[in-house]
């Protein structure tokens, strides 16, 4: 591991702190307390004694999904996102979709339990790369939901907190890559 390398928590990591819900040996638990998306991971092992056992202290965070390099995640980087021709120019885009219900482009009631958790997933990380540190209420929000329905609720609800300039932008992004993604 590269000990420049510079992680911040993701939302499961948020909620990890919280809840508990995957063992972590104590110096990881530690490290993952320590993660602020300013200290480099030689700076945390260093501050917590293990400067010679980087990749040992991180694998349980990174393998857990718990931890994500800072500013890693993009939508291009996504394998699953197959976006297409139709939607790929920005004039065959229209200016908002709604997404929300059974007669937008997405019938959230209809998708299966593995396709909201992959959604659920995909929104958390979508929204950490373009708010960071902000994106925590939102995040946690998303991954508390259960249903397609809950997280067409909270893809409304973001779309009307940021409903302006450059954050509408990207919440418009967001829906046409979730109606490529689920269609598809």
């Amino acid at each position: 591991m590269d000990p420049s390398a510079v992680f911040e928590k993701s939302s499961k990591g948020v909620a990890q702190l919280q809840e508990r819900s995957v063992r972590l040996p104590p110096m990881a638990r530690s490290a993952l307390i320590m993660i602020d998306g300013i200290k480099s991971a030689g700076e945390v092992a260093q501050r917590l004694g293990q400067a010679d056992k980087i990749a040992e202290l991180f694998a349980p965070l990174v393998e857990n999904e718990l931890i994500q390099r800072k500013g890693a995640f993009s939508a291009a980087d996504d394998k699953t996102v197959a976006v297409p021709d139709a939607l790929a120019s920005s004039a065959a885009r229209p200016a908002s979709v709604s997404l929300t219900g059974d007669t937008g482009v997405i019938a959230w009631s209809r998708l299966a339990p593995a396709q909201v958790a992959d959604t659920r997933r995909f929104m958390s990380k979508f929204v950490e790369s373009k708010i960071g540190m902000q994106s925590e209420p939102f995040c946690m929000r998303i991954e508390g939901t259960k249903t397609g329905e809950q997280l067409g609720v909270e893809l409304d609800r973001l779309a009307k907190v940021f409903d302006e300039g450059r954050n509408k932008a990207w919440v418009d992004e967001l829906r046409q890559l979730l109606a490529a993604r689920v269609i598809s």
